[in-house]
Order: C-alpha cells, then structure tokens, then sequence
C-alpha cells in the first residue's frame, strides 16, 4: 500500500461530495431531463432496462476487478469482507435484478446514462480500493449499533421496493398494509 494512493483516494471521495453539492445545487435550478421531466424531443435514447443494467454494473465489476487484480489486504479483517459484500450484493440487484423488475420505463436519454455509467465506475473503485486497502474497523464492529441500524435500513429495502400505490394514491404494500 503506497501512502500515496491512500492521499489520491481521499481526494477523490472529496472530489465526489463536492460534485454531489454541486449536482444538487444545479438540479435545483435546472430540471433533470428524465423520466417525467424527459424533453419530447427527439434524442439518443437507451430503454430503461437496458440503461439501468448497463449503468449500475460497474459498481458491481469494478470492485470485483480490483479486489481479483490486488492483494486486498484489508479483506482479511471480517467487517471489510462484510461491508464490500454489502456493497456487491446491492449493486448485484441493481444491475441484474432490477431491470428486469422495470414495468414499462421511458428510455433515458444517452448522456444521463453516461453519467450514471461514470459514476458507478468512479464509485466502485473508490469503495472497493478503500475497503480492500485502508479501511480499518474493530474485529467486532459488525455487532456495533451502526452498523446494525444500517443493515437493518438495507433490509427494510426490499420491502419498500416492492411497495405499489394503491388506486387511492396512498402507498400500500400488496398486502394492503399502509407503511
């Protein structure tokens, strides 16, 4: 592990928060041009199952990658291979699941998928180099309430995912339970 990267890292997570507040500040201003927002006309478009595989799966193979290309030392220590895997399964549902669970979706607009595609490969790399190399945690942080709390918010996920809304517009699960 050269000090170096450990730097380089830092200021690229920097990076990505301060284009992130940016993002934000801009998407306030100007309005995103996707899904209901899409401008009518005519434009390079990609499906939306399509774009959503293809934009979510660096996030999934980058860190995948880096961590076959690398000695990923810090993988040895059980909270680093519990967060990375955290991390792969979410974006293994993401990118291979989720797309198939689209119903109907406007294709998106080629730049937007582009940026998606280069964010999820900007943020692969950097959870996956970070995990792998410098991240260091307590052998029992997974019995930390943060950690349990976040796992909890990860689970309760799939629940919200399969939630509809009901012909009234309030949101039910299939079950008609309110949430």
């Amino acid at each position: 592990m050269e000090p170096a990267e450990g730097s380089h890292l830092d200021a690229l997570a920097y990076l990505e928060c301060a284009m992130g507040l940016l993002g934000s500040v801009l998407l306030k201003l100007v309005r995103s041009a996707y899904g209901r927002y899409a401008s009518p006309r005519p434009a390079c478009r990609v499906p939306a199952r399509a774009a959503w595989a293809l934009q979510e799966l660096p996030s999934l193979a980058v860190p995948l990658w880096v961590c076959a290309r690398t000695a990923a030392e810090r993988l040895r220590h059980a909270p680093n291979r519990v967060l990375l895997a955290m991390f792969l399964v979410h974006y293994a549902q993401r990118s291979l699941i989720f797309p198939f669970l689209i119903r109907g979706g406007k294709p998106m607009p080629l730049y937007t998928c582009t940026l998606a595609f280069m964010f999820c490969v900007y943020n692969g790399y950097l959870q996956s180099r970070y995990l792998s190399q410098y991240a260091v945690y307590a052998d029992d942080w997974v019995t930390d309430p943060r950690f349990l709390v976040e796992s909890s918010n990860q689970a309760s996920h799939g629940f919200l995912q399969n939630t509809r809304r009901s012909q009234t517009g309030s949101p039910s699960n299939e079950a008609g339970r309110v949430f």
